[in-house]
């Protein structure tokens, strides 16, 4: 209680929502997230500018806590920590000091050290970490030198500080002050198991503001949210999603405890922007939470006030990111879903998305299709030079379901001047080491190099990582003369890596469930190569054994 109450103390200062948005998942950013050939990109580099605050508080004045002088003292004192203006001291006694405390064991020591008239603000930061390490530690409490002189005066000059560099920098973020700008994040770090539920929110929310992606910072905040016992509201839930996604911190254990708060509490929400601001957050990080998506989707759909466009083009992408089709999906579908028209959105590529994420879902409407692959639409995109190779991509994927998986289809088809063989998404170095070691292995699974192909372009917006031919007892067929030999099996390798998979659950993202339904209709049998199942540095005989029994039971499952 006492190590609550002195970094209560200490960040009473830290008590504002910080500033963050409801963003919405584009055309292209999608596509990268679940591709055949690319991870996930830095969320970071994606959000560019905040664009709309969620539930923002705005007063032209800043309230005032009342607290006794010397709470003032202590609050000013860590308002410190964040201020990024640094005393300059004379080296060899910046040194001189830094030794001392190092070495100082005992309260007395360190305060003795903080009566120094040349200590910097750097140091008398230290000084404040190491008391609250001990206060961890349960070796001292705050009653033991909250009311010492020496202590009061080192409050003084870290509030005096303070007070300059906000009077200096009156553009910087709000009063909001964490431990953020310690002169170590180590030391930040340590600070953290002292703030309250809140306050750690604050922070984690203060970093992703600011994109400051400090994993010692990080890994606290992470640890101790998830071990905290206080409730959170959905608005705390949402700001700690965002921060993850902005960050690219996705922990699973954090984002498990948040989905469960978000169960109990969404039923209770009344605001629409933090639900929008929910759901997108789950489709960048790419988790996967069934129960929480079902009641995201039982809200949306009792939502008494009609929802904005927007807000269910974020949903059907992310449903889409992780595959999960809701229990209500045949309302959503009625009540949203179909009605939307390209004149309902705000640009022509994000009328593709919705068309996109509808046909990996399995609910494409064929008159909304239609109008996707209209040489009219095309032409638009063209004109607006937004049809890059990661669009042209989702119109493959497009329209190679309306050749292959949508019944009574009777709309056009796009131009085969369209498709090259550039038209997909280059893998990253990673994927692409991992592929590479699946092509050796079948290499020599397949000895001769006219039994198998490798990058093989499908025209539907991917490659077959590799194409091979097999008999009933798994023996190689040349490709050339497979055609000959009825009881040839027709193989698609499909290599799936880290960023293939969604978080929270072992499944594959949504395209390649599309992807695999198109290999499928065209008459392949998949042969799916987890790196969960294949170690590229395992011996060549253990990659071999594992591939050819992965091709036996592919073969075994389709003659069944």
């Amino acid at each position: 209680m006492a190590m609550l109450q002195f970094g209560g103390t200490m960040c009473n200062v830290v008590t504002r929502f910080a500033p963050r948005t409801i963003w919405r998942i584009n055309s292209q950013q999608l596509l990268t997230l679940s591709s055949s050939a690319a991870p996930v990109p830095d969320i970071a580099s994606i959000v560019d500018k905040p664009k709309k605050p969620v539930q923002q508080q705005t007063s032209t004045k800043q309230s005032k806590p009342k607290l006794k002088s010397e709470n003032k003292l202590v609050e000013a004192a860590f308002a410190a920590i964040l201020n990024d203006t640094k005393t300059v001291a004379d080296r060899s006694s910046k040194s001189s000091i830094r030794k001392d405390i190092s070495e100082a064991n005992t309260i007395d020591k360190l305060l003795s050290i903080a009566g120094n008239e040349k200590i910097s603000q750097r140091d008398g930061l230290n000084i404040m970490s190491i008391l609250s390490e001990w206060i961890n530690a349960k070796t001292i409490t705050p009653a033991d030198f909250e009311k010492d002189p020496r202590f009061l005066s080192l409050c003084k000059q870290l509030a005096g500080q303070a007070e300059q560099s906000t009077t200096s920098k009156p553009h910087e973020h709000g009063d909001l002050k964490t431990v953020l700008s310690l002169a170590g994040d180590d030391e930040a770090a340590k600070l953290i198991s002292t703030l309250s539920l809140a306050q750690m929110t604050q922070v984690l929310t203060t970093l992703a503001h600011k994109r400051r992606r400090s994993l010692p910072i990080l890994r606290s905040l992470s640890y101790h949210i998830s071990r905290s016992t206080e409730k959170m509201n959905v608005k705390e839930c949402a700001d700690i999603l965002f921060s993850l996604a902005v960050l690219n911190f996705p922990d699973e254990v954090l984002m498990e405890k948040v989905s469960s708060e978000l169960i109990i509490r969404i039923p209770e929400n009344n605001g629409t922007a933090v639900i929008g601001s929910v759901v997108t957050s789950l489709g960048f990080l790419r988790y996967k939470n069934t129960e929480l998506l079902d009641a995201l989707c039982e809200w949306i759909l009792a939502e008494p006030r009609s929802l904005k466009p927007q807000y269910i083009t974020s949903l059907l992408l992310t449903l889409a990111t992780v595959q999960h089709i809701p229990f209500n999906m045949t309302e959503l579908h009625k009540a949203f879903i179909k009605p939307l028209k390209e004149t309902d959105v705000s640009a022509s590529e994000i009328w593709l998305d919705v068309v996109w994420a509808t046909v990996i879902l399995g609910i494409a409407d064929p008159v909304q299709v239609a109008c996707t692959l209209n040489s009219v639409f095309i032409q638009k995109l063209t004109d607006l030079q937004c049809l890059t190779v990661p669009r042209k991509v989702k119109l493959l994927n497009v329209n190679a379901a309306a050749k292959l998986l949508i019944p009574n289809y009777t709309g056009p088809f796009l131009n085969e001047d369209l498709n090259s063989d550039e038209t997909f998404i280059n893998r990253p170095k990673e994927k692409q080491l991992y592929v590479t070691s699946v092509h050796d292995t079948l290499s020599n699974l397949f000895a001769s190099s006219t039994c198998l192909k490798i990058n093989e372009n499908t025209g539907m917006g991917f490659i077959i990582d590799a194409e091979c031919y097999v008999d009933d007892k798994c023996n190689p067929l040349p490709i050339g003369q497979a055609a000959k030999h009825s009881n040839a099996t027709r193989l698609a390798v499909i290599s799936l890596y880290y960023n293939d998979f969604c978080r929270g659950v072992q499944e594959c993202v949504g395209l390649y469930s599309l992807i695999i339904r198109l290999l499928q209709a065209k008459g392949y049998k998949v042969v799916l190569v987890p790196y969960t199942e294949f170690n590229p540095q395992d011996k060549l005989v253990t990659r071999v054994k594992y591939l050819k029994e992965k091709i036996r039971l592919t073969v075994q499952s389709s003659s069944t």
